[in-house]
Order: structure tokens, then C-alpha cells, then sequence
């Protein structure tokens, strides 16, 4: 694969994920990584080469924003997991069923991916900010276009 289809492949890693959480609406639940277009480990590259490469800052916060989402996506979850237990009753909180063993398991997994995720994404957020700086660089206009001699020319 060629540089330009490496970067066209992570592209379309971050949308198909964009658009799972726009249908999937992850909000204070834990999904099952069932759900995701791709595998959890394809995706999280695709973000990190999107971040890498992009030489737009606020592009690159909500990048990094919206792949931290990410960690709400776990192996065996089955049903999407309330992060706000319901309470029955006696006063005691429900999980669907979960094993208070599973669901310790669950919690401590998407607190750690969130924590790995941060820690890589932002990163890679610092490579492109030492990169490009916190400005679009010559030749990038604000949509994201290039222009191959380095700046607009005067019309």
C-alpha cells in the first residue's frame, strides 16, 4: 500500500467508528466491542495515524476526544451496561445479571483503556503538534486542502 492509501484506510477507520457511535450513542454505557465496525486495535491505530497526520489542532483534540470513546467498548459484554446502576427495591444495584466479578472485570478494563488510550492518543497529539505546531503549516488551508508550492497564491 501506498503512504496516500495507509492514510485513506485510517480515514475510513475513524468514520466507520464515527458513525457506530453516532448509531450506537455510548453515553454512560459499556458496549460490547461486538458492535464496532473493525477490530478495537484496527480502530485505535486508524486514530492514532489520523492524529498523527493531521495538521489542524482542534481536528486533533476532537480526534482524541471521540477515540477515548473507544474504551467504552469492551470484549463480553453482551447488552449495552449502564455505568449508572439501576436500583431495585432493597436499595441494591442492578447490572443485568452480571456477576458482581464480571462487572468489576468490565469496570476495571474500561477504566485502564481509557487510561491507555489518553496516554497514546494524546501522543500522538504531541508528535503532531511538535510536527505542525498549534497553526495550519504552509501549504494546509483550514479545509484541509494542500496546495503543493506551500501557499495560496495571490489571485
Amino acid at each position: 500500500m501506498s503512504d496516500a492509501d495507509v492514510l485513506e484506510a485510517a480515514g475510513d477507520l475513524v468514520d466507520a467508528f464515527l458513525t457506530t457511535i453516532r448509531d450506537q450513542v455510548p453515553g454512560g454505557y459499556i458496549l460490547d466491542t461486538d458492535l464496532l465496525p473493525n477490530s478495537k486495535t484496527r480502530t485505535e491505530n486508524g486514530f492514532r495515524l489520523a492524529i498523527v497526520t493531521e495538521p489542524r489542532q482542534h481536528v486533533r483534540r476532537r480526534l482524541v476526544a471521540a477515540g477515548k470513546v473507544l474504551a467504552q467498548f469492551q470484549d463480553d459484554v453482551g447488552s449495552r451496561i449502564s455505568l449508572k446502576p439501576a436500583i431495585d427495591g432493597s436499595g441494591h444495584g442492578l447490572f443485568g445479571g452480571l456477576s458482581s466479578r464480571h462487572l468489576e472485570r468490565l469496570l476495571a478494563s474500561t477504566e485502564m483503556d481509557h487510561i491507555r488510550l489518553s496516554a497514546m492518543f494524546e501522543h500522538a497529539d504531541e508528535v503532531a503538534t511538535r510536527r505542525f505546531g498549534t497553526s495550519v503549516p504552509p501549504g494546509f488551508r483550514d479545509d484541509g486542502t494542500y496546495t503543493w508550492y506551500g501557499h495560496d497564491r495571490p489571485h
